[in-house]
């Protein structure tokens, strides 16, 4: 790991963070990003190296309120700032790359969109500015775990953005579009992400199980932020693959009204029995719901137990549980699992 890596992402609090107070923490992000937001940059390398001391508040704090020490008050403080604060970071970014987009274009366009991992399989990333979130997600989401958290998670869910933007003024024929050459390195990595999505389920076969190749749209943020764009991808995916990869996404964004259920599996996401945001699922969807608190209900196909660090919820109540999320310690994978229920076709 170079030096600029342990700087960043050294598991400990701000210097005197409870002293100065979160927001104090927000501020100094918010300024640094602001003079960031308008500077020149050569690369990936320039881009973390000037964006370090915020991306390590960020992280430090978000590790912070994972810590099994963190008790629930100072828990509830840093997750109200979370969201905020790495919101801040990704739209400093975003104006980062995209003025100085000929020094990125190869990170847009020809590699990286897809990312591959044991529990997410193949999926996007996307940043945290494209999501609607309520208060109790905006600071539990996952995002704010783990590896997620880090500075090359949040750029990349930015390339990723700016590449869909992009790709939205090609299919609109608006001017500034991506040349055909972006258009054919970007499908040339769907492609590829078929080839890896196929392999993956094959693998699953091997050891017993068998199931469908999917694409996870997106794991991080909300992709459904860019409707078309979903719709587009999910498109291109079935017919790459003669319809043997199944596209799915997992939402709670308004703009799902907009997604064409019949080329993508919507997984749309409540939070309660008479959470609002149900009128935006649209037809042909799948109604899940993130059980914060153990709580869970019938009317969902899938309730998911929440689950963060050390701090795991037990269930409340009747209803079908998400298996990884009922015994997470032991079963850590959809595959462990031997679940298809989130990418079945309805």
């Amino acid at each position: 790991m170079n030096i600029t890596k342990k700087l960043i992402y050294r598991r400990r609090k701000p210097t005197n963070w409870k002293e100065r107070g979160v927001e104090e923490w927000v501020n100094d992000v918010r300024s640094v990003c602001r003079s960031l937001s308008e500077g020149s940059y050569l690369g990936y390398s320039d881009l973390a190296n000037s964006y370090m001391e915020p991306a390590r508040i960020y992280f430090a704090l978000a590790a912070r309120s994972r810590a099994k020490g963190c008790q629930s008050g100072e828990r509830d403080e840093i997750n109200d700032i979370l969201f905020r604060t790495r919101s801040i970071i990704e739209n400093a970014l975003y104006r980062s790359i995209s003025n100085n987009i000929l020094s990125f274009e190869r990170l847009i366009y020809k590699e990286g969109f897809f990312g591959c991992s044991a529990k997410q399989g193949i999926s996007v990333r996307f940043p945290l500015f494209t999501c609607k979130p309520t208060k109790l997600c905006g600071g539990g989401c996952y995002a704010h775990d783990g590896r997620d958290k880090q500075f090359s998670s949040l750029a990349r869910g930015v390339f990723n953005y700016i590449a869909c933007e992009k790709i939205f003024r090609f299919i609109e024929n608006k001017n500034n579009g991506p040349s055909k050459t972006n258009i054919s390195d970007f499908e040339k990595q769907i492609k590829k992400a078929i080839l890896i999505s196929v392999a993956d389920a094959e693998k699953s076969t091997l050891s017993g199980f068998q199931r469908t190749p999917r694409i996870r749209l997106s794991h991080v943020g909300e992709m459904t932020a860019l409707p078309d764009i979903v719709n587009w991808l999910s498109e291109k995916i079935l017919d790459y693959s003669n319809n043997k990869v199944t596209p799915v996404v997992y939402t709670r964004h308004p703009n799902a009204m907009k997604l064409d259920t019949s080329v993508v599996v919507v997984n749309f996401t409540i939070e309660s029995k008479n959470d609002v945001r149900k009128k935006y699922a649209p037809t042909g969807s799948r109604l899940v719901m993130s059980s914060w608190g153990g709580e869970v209900i019938e009317e969902v196909a899938v309730n998911f137990i929440e689950h963060h660090g050390d701090k795991h919820f037990i269930k409340i109540g009747q209803g079908n549980v998400c298996p990884v999320t009922a015994a997470h310690e032991n079963v850590l994978t959809c595959d462990t699992a031997r679940c298809t229920k989130c990418f079945d076709r309805i």
